[in-house]
């Protein structure tokens, strides 16, 4: 059985408390800075907490949509999702994400989450044009790997071949190298 520290059993209890004080959907209380509600869901989901994170996010989104913090809000609200097993929402939030800050760092990884989420969906067209999408960076690899995979399951010789030879060349060191070569070799 897991155990908790004692910072995560405080904050779950004050979460808690809170919420049972709250209105039944979470709202920052009058005078509450976007500062400390964004604190408030990014802490909860550091704490491992993603329900409650992902509904004061949701709340500090509502409030503050454009605010200073809301890209942190929408990338961490998307993870709190995929976190807590709500594999739907997080393919939505992260596409919202994307759609609103596509110059963000986190970006790239959003578009690779967004590519696995799509492929467990059984979206195939969507999956690849996630992952093609990625263009550059240290999630490349990754997603030429998985693009690879799904031309090769689609029977797709040449897309898969082509996918695989870039990986082999970007990823020198990546632990699925072996697999790579011999598949490329096939």
């Amino acid at each position: 059985m897991r155990r908790f520290s004692p910072r995560a059993w405080l904050a779950a209890l004050l979460l808690a408390l809170a919420l049972a004080f709250a209105a039944p959907a979470w709202t920052a209380p009058s005078g509450e800075a976007p500062a400390e509600a964004l604190h408030f869901g990014l802490s909860a989901f550091r704490d491992g907490l993603y329900d409650p994170a992902a509904e004061a996010l949701r709340g500090y989104l509502s409030k503050w949509p454009g605010g200073p913090g809301a890209a942190s809000a929408r990338y961490y609200l998307a993870e709190a999702y995929l976190r807590g097993e709500k594999p739907p929402q997080a393919l939505g939030a992260f596409q919202e994400f994307l759609l609103r800050h596509p110059q963000d760092p986190r970006a790239p990884e959003a578009r690779l989450r967004v590519g696995e989420l799509l492929e467990k969906r059984g979206d195939r067209a969507g999956a690849i044009q996630a992952y093609a999408a990625l263009r550059e960076g240290p999630h490349r690899p990754e997603a030429l790997r998985r693009l690879a995979g799904l031309h090769a399951g689609a029977g797709e010789w040449l897309g898969a071949a082509k996918a695989l030879e870039e990986f082999l060349r970007l990823a020198p060191g990546h632990p699925g190298l072996e697999e790579a070569r011999f598949d490329h070799a096939l």
